[in-house]
């Protein structure tokens, strides 16, 4: 999958100019740059919202291929964890309420409702589920924002136990602990451009170990 000389735009603004990058398959691939640089404008048009996605978005899956997880994840608060998975298993058309063990996280809370979940928790659960659908792309926009150390880790666990299942993950973020450099791959957006399009152990190598400090380093 990649995207080849095109002009990211949104209401016909340009947000970045002629980029052009790779995303890797079987890997954890991290949309990065401040806010406002375009990264959640580029999963919308990956993921074809519009019907309309550019020409230079090329080999990426029809939608019924992938799977895009909003910010937010806004869900009905008065049903149980249960019942949302049970819906998720629908979609999905699998029982894995039923088939293996779940996450303590969730096997604990299967009978709660849903608007009594920490915020840590919902997040936990709609990721969780949102990978038990079989595709061919995953899609997430900011899946760690506002998340504890704990949620952090234990999503992260998540996305590379997805990729060495044979998922491949894309995400935006603005936090970087738990990962992992041979499983990701790193889209770095800066000043209308794209400014890295490599792995992890080569743009740190070129930047450093601190993301964070990085990216409050660059310009957007």
């Amino acid at each position: 999958m990649q995207v080849k000389n095109c002009d990211i735009q949104i209401n016909y603004k340009t947000l970045v100019y002629d980029a052009s990058f790779t995303l890797v398959d079987e890997q954890v691939n991290l949309l990065i740059g401040n806010n406002g640089v375009g990264k959640t404008v580029i999963l919308d048009q990956i993921a074809n919202l519009d019907n309309n996605r550019p020409a230079g978005f090329l080999e990426f899956p029809d939608q019924s291929d992938l799977v895009y997880q909003t910010q937010g994840v806004p869900f009905i608060d008065e049903v149980s964890v249960q019942t949302v998975l049970t819906l998720f298993e629908q979609m999905a058309g699998a029982n894995f309420l039923t088939q293996g063990s779940l996450p303590n996280i969730i096997e604990k809370n299967l009978q709660t409702r849903y608007g009594n979940l920490s915020g840590g928790e919902k997040r936990f659960v709609m990721i969780w589920a949102t990978l038990q659908i079989p595709r061919k792309l995953y899609l997430f926009d900011e899946p760690l924002a506002n998340l504890d150390p704990y949620h952090t880790a234990e999503v992260m666990k998540m996305f590379y136990a997805g990729v060495r299942d044979g998922k491949t993950i894309v995400l935006t973020t603005h936090q970087f602990e738990g990962l992992e450099s041979d499983l990701t791959h790193v889209v770095h957006i800066s000043d209308q451009k794209i400014a890295f399009d490599g792995s992890l152990s080569n743009f740190t190598n070129k930047h450093g170990e601190d993301l964070a400090k990085v990216l409050q380093a660059m310009p957007s």
